[in-house]
Parts: C-alpha cells; structure tokens; sequence
C-alpha cells in the first residue's frame, strides 16, 4: 500500500508538471483505478499483511493507509464497503469465538 501512495503522489507530480489541469481528473481516476480499485480486494484479503491482520496486530498507521487509499474507490465495488466488509465478518468470527469458549451463566 505504501508503493501505491507512493505512486500516486508521483503521478500528481508529473500531471502537475506536464499535463494540462483538465485532465487531471481523468488521469488520477485511471491511476486509482489501476493502482487501487484494480488490487484493493486482493490487498485487504491477504493473510499476513490484509486488513484483519492489521487490525490484530494494531497496525493503525497501515489501517489509515488502507482506509485513505480505498475510500478514493467509488462505483460498483465501493472501496470502503470492502473495508467494513472485512472488518465485520472478523468481528463476527472473534465474538463467536468468545462465545463458544464462555462457561454457560
């Protein structure tokens, strides 16, 4: 995620430098898409470095990466819906997991 950044502020760089300012909306819509939209489900799904790993080993630094990054997707596949999604489905299999090993009251 840190390349993707990375990237991006380098490509706003160069269309600040050589383009005309119309078309960067154009530009930075296809960068997103290639960089991000492209990748962002593989991304937030990977077992050691996705979101749930993020979140259990309290990497909120990465976290606001990943959240600053997806929330640029918009359209069909919403890049924070991906997030929340994510982010549920942990929380529901954690309080599960809780309540399966809580002694009965």
């Amino acid at each position: 995620m840190r390349k993707a950044e990375q990237r991006l502020s380098e490509e706003h760089e160069r269309a600040s430098h050589y383009l005309d300012r119309t078309s960067e909306p154009r530009l930075r819509e296809v960068v997103e898409r290639e960089l991000i939209a492209t990748h962002m489900r593989t991304l937030a799904e990977m077992p050691i470095s996705g979101v749930v790993s993020m979140m259990n080993d309290d990497r909120t630094d990465d976290l606001r990466r990943a959240y600053e990054l997806f929330r640029r997707v918009k359209g069909q596949e919403d890049g924070l819906g991906v997030i929340r999604h994510m982010m549920s489905e942990h929380v529901k299999a954690r309080g599960q997991q809780v309540r399966a090993f809580s002694p009965p009251t």
